[in-house]
């Protein structure tokens, strides 16, 4: 589903604006964010940034499973609601402001040109260079769905666990602008859509019951 989404992102302007984001960024923070972050780019914080930006796909498995097993299918529907709206949402935004992103857009301003890892950062590079359609930066589905999972899932997860959750995407929200995927604009409207899909998903599939 991911990959056509690249050519359908063209639907309506007919090219990437990373251009113009650009220029919208300098203007509004006064740098670019991404060349920000590049300055402490490092190894070890590369490696972590990249993990943090993998554990996404366990939003997809993890709590659905948990929710399962204990037979909380209104908690399950909740969840689910609030992901794929999220995902869904994140669709119409890439039509709406189809962006390459800064690996591409910024690439001669990057030093190093590539971030340097250990194993997850080439594993992820790997993945996105083959699964990553240009187009498909705003928003974040990374931001929109983690966080409208953590949101869903918050109020229905013992407290440990459900901080837990809540660390690790707060850390996935930083590393799609650390690792170059995203700009920090993408993540913003991320974070909007998020909060949009928990509204939605509250309103239709019910209110969580606590642990």
């Amino acid at each position: 589903m991911f990959p056509p989404s690249g050519r359908q992102a063209l639907a309506v302007h007919g090219r990437l604006l990373d251009a113009e984001m650009l220029d919208w960024e300098r203007r509004t923070f006064g740098c670019n964010p991404n060349l920000v972050l590049d300055r402490i780019a490092r190894r070890p914080l590369n490696e972590a940034f990249a993990l943090a930006y993998s554990s996404y796909y366990l939003y997809f498995a993890v709590p659905p499973l948990y929710f399962a097993r204990a037979g909380r299918t209104r908690d399950l529907d909740r969840y689910a609601l609030a992901v794929c709206t999220a995902q869904y949402a994140c669709f119409l935004g890439f039509a709406a402001l189809p962006l390459a992103g800064p690996i591409a857009a910024l690439s001669s301003s990057f030093d190093p040109p590539r971030l340097a890892g250990y194993l997850a950062v080439p594993a992820q590079t790997w993945l996105m260079e083959r699964a990553d359609p240009p187009g498909t930066c705003f928003p974040s589905s990374h931001v929109a769905g983690a966080w409208a999972a953590t949101l869903a899932a918050f109020p229905a997860l013992p407290r440990p666990v459900a901080w837990t959750m809540t660390a690790l995407t707060t850390a996935l929200t930083a590393s799609v602008v650390h690792c170059r995927y995203h700009y920090a604009v993408d993540a913003v409207a991320g974070l909007a859509v998020a909060h949009l899909a928990h509204r939605t998903a509250r309103r239709y599939a019910g209110t969580a019951r606590t642990s």
